[in-house]
């Protein structure tokens, strides 16, 4: 059962993020929500932004509790960039669980760090 409210965070290597996208750019859409698709694959995502997004959608995974859902749970997240370095995420076919993080950036690594609550139990 997931978790009511929940922390995540996580950290990824800028030049891994680089790395990724020169071998799998085709791919990319299998790790996007329908509505991410809409924004991201009509235009190229940087590295700095794929790493951001990245790591945003791992840190609310992990916030959420859990098992590992496969590429298929990566794409059921939806993340959107607010101003600032903040964030905010959801499961997109839910919409049930919703998160609040921002961003950091150290020596070459980008991190999200992501706070999960359950809308409802706030209705």
């Amino acid at each position: 059962m997931p978790a009511e409210f929940g922390v995540g965070i996580d950290l990824i290597l800028l030049s891994r993020a680089r790395e990724f996208l020169r071998e799998y750019r085709p791919h990319l859409g299998r790790l996007l929500s329908d509505q991410e698709k809409k924004v991201w694959l009509r235009k190229r995502i940087s590295a700095r932004n794929f790493a951001r997004l990245f790591a945003a959608k791992e840190a609310f995974f992990k916030a959420l509790g859990r098992s590992w859902m496969g590429l298929e749970g990566l794409a059921s997240m939806e993340v959107g960039f607010l101003s600032g370095e903040r964030f905010r995420a959801h499961l997109a076919d839910e919409k049930t669980f919703c998160g609040g993080g921002s961003f950091f950036e150290t020596s070459g690594y980008i991190g999200a760090q992501v706070v999960v609550w359950n809308a409802l139990d706030l209705a």
